[in-house]
């Protein structure tokens, strides 16, 4: 019976096209492994400070001195990052708030790439598959934001998004003097002076702006409009395409301060850019190295960030015979070594996924024993390629 439900579990994984799951997070204080109080183990003294006490080690950077806390006294609020030392209370999600008028500048909020599972890569144009990143957000500002260019003039201007993926360190400027590159989805003020509006873009030599001579380092790609201002969330859902470096953008206006999953079915549908689509390498092959909230600010009102998830669209599903006469055995395997041969016995590259879809093994062999004493007991997928021909194959482990 056992038998059976393993074969079926890795059956339903195998047929499914849907996609993987390779990083989520809500800010939900019950993910936190230690329980903590506000302004806990932070000051306000220093522009940089590490949170490692929630799901993942979130790093902040601020122009000028701020705070950094997690939780707060009654254990209802995400991370924060704010620029006094003054408790509040949030939903459970990310936010940058700013206080008064006398704190004006950039801050980041970033999470290292290494945190999304494989088989994600940091090399964007080296993943396999479609990658795409979703996530909800809003800026509590009751009227609408700068309007790029200028919006990104540091302490002057006011927008905020988030940096899907940068070459930039956590602890360093995003802003003018930064020699950063990569892609962000950045909300800001319409030309129209009346809605707000979604851009995805590339950028290089950080994001910032300056008046004189006017010059910005992003360059707006894709182009959502017609967002409400006051204070009313979105969904955001970005994909790419490594194969043929495409790139695209939906948004949905989700109509409240309440911030959905952007995966949630709302009343709402989500609205494809202006083009539909676009073509850009400019920035793909660079090593990156993380993800980060953004924000422009010149005083009060906040950008708020939930439901972060990066989703990959692989399929471990198991292939036809590619590779001749390939055998993978013993199968079921319980003695810790698996073999695999070939007609060619050439090297071979084989990587094994649990039913998650996660990377739990990578490893080279010709036609030597593969030591897979480290897996538990349970279903898997193996992909094994060789002279340019791959073939998955499913496992069980005893």
């Amino acid at each position: 019976m056992k038998r059976i439900l393993q074969l079926s579990v890795l059956l339903a994984f195998s047929l499914s096209y849907g996609q993987t799951s390779l990083f989520f997070d809500n800010f939900d204080p019950a993910t936190f492994p230690n329980s903590v109080t506000s302004n806990a183990g932070f000051t306000t003294s220093t522009p940089t400070s590490s949170v490692s006490d929630a799901k993942f080690t979130y790093t902040g950077y601020n122009s000028s001195p701020a705070g950094f806390y997690l939780g707060s006294s009654n254990g209802t609020s995400g991370l924060n990052c704010i620029w006094n030392a003054t408790p509040q209370t949030y939903s459970t999600n990310l936010s940058i708030q700013g206080s008064t008028l006398t704190y004006r500048g950039t801050s980041t909020v970033a999470v290292p790439l290494s945190s999304i599972s494989a088989p994600f890569t940091p090399i964007l144009n080296t993943n396999t598959n479609v990658i795409t990143w979703s996530f909800g957000m809003r800026i509590n500002k009751s009227t609408i934001l700068n309007v790029l260019p200028g919006a990104l003039n540091s302490g002057l201007g006011m927008c905020g998004g988030v940096i899907l993926a940068t070459d930039a360190a956590a602890n360093l400027p995003i802003a003018t003097g930064s020699s950063a590159s990569g892609y962000a989805v950045i909300l800001s003020g319409d030309a129209s002076g009346t809605t707000n509006r979604v851009d995805f873009g590339s950028f290089t030599g950080g994001l910032s702006y300056t008046a004189s001579p006017e010059s910005s380092t992003f360059s707006s790609l894709l182009t959502v409009g017609n967002i409400l201002v006051g204070g009313n969330s979105i969904s955001v859902t970005v994909t790419y395409t490594p194969s043929t470096n495409a790139w695209t953008l939906k948004v949905r206006q989700d109509g409240s301060s309440s911030i959905p999953d952007p995966d949630a079915t709302t009343a709402n549908s989500y609205v494809t850019s202006t083009p539909a689509s676009i073509v850009n390498s400019s920035y793909t092959g660079n090593t990156m190295t993380n993800m980060m909230l953004f924000y422009n600010h010149n005083g009060s009102n906040g950008i708020y960030l939930d439901n972060i998830r990066v989703k990959t669209d692989a399929n471990l599903g198991l292939s036809k015979s590619q590779i001749s006469e390939l055998k993978v055995y013993p199968n079921p395997v319980s003695n810790g070594a698996l073999y695999i041969n070939s007609a060619n016995n050439s090297e071979k590259q084989v990587v094994i996924y649990n039913i998650l879809g996660q990377k739990v093994l990578q490893t080279k062999t010709t036609s030597e024993p593969i030591n897979v004493s480290s897996l538990a007991k349970g279903a898997y997928v193996v992909k094994i390629t060789e002279d340019g021909k791959s073939e998955t194959k499913k496992l069980i482990v005893e």
